[in-house]
């Protein structure tokens, strides 16, 4: 697998396993990304920041990340717990896997080239939000080494529960 900046050239693709992230929460219930969101405008703006990225296996893209450098207003208030630290932090949002390679490490590969980029960046701090319901991604999160911190309201008032990681500076590709 190999991580790449995403392109314009790359949306549809993207929107494809968008769908079939929305799709798998559905099936399980889980309103998440049930109205719409992200669409095709917002995956546009997380490329033109240079914020999207895809992962590919061979020459499919089989999913999609959006990671930031920059504060997340979302997360200047919590609730119900507190931040590990106010220390500055990467974020992630928007990860999809593609339906076909689901459950076979593409999300963990992930975290991990987040942790890199993030120290990169000279960030040992990764914050992270996901709908309570969303078993699969919290279990993702715990098992990486996230701890859950609290709740957070996004933009449009919907509740999310909070994970930060605080990284070491021993973390090497």
């Amino acid at each position: 697998m190999k991580i790449f900046a995403a392109q314009p050239s790359h949306i549809t693709d993207i929107m494809k396993i968008i769908g079939e992230a929305q799709s798998f929460l559905k099936s399980m219930g889980i309103d998440q990304w049930q109205d719409n969101y992200p669409d095709q405008s917002v995956i546009m703006n997380d490329i033109a920041a240079n914020e999207g990225l895809i992962i590919t296996h061979q020459t499919e893209i089989i999913a999609y990340a959006m990671i930031s450098f920059r504060n997340e207003p979302s997360y200047e208030t919590i609730y119900e717990g507190k931040w590990l630290n106010n220390e500055p932090y990467a974020v992630l949002h928007r990860m999809a896997v593609s339906e076909n390679f689901r459950n076979q490490g593409v999300a963990q590969f992930i975290l991990k080239k987040l942790e890199i980029m993030s120290l990169q960046n000279n960030l040992l701090n990764i914050r992270v939000d996901t709908h309570i319901e969303n078993l699969p991604m919290r279990k993702l999160l715990t098992k990486n080494g996230y701890l859950y911190c609290g709740t957070i309201y996004l933009g449009n008032g919907n509740k999310r529960i909070a994970f930060q990681k605080q990284l070491t500076e021993q973390i090497h590709s």
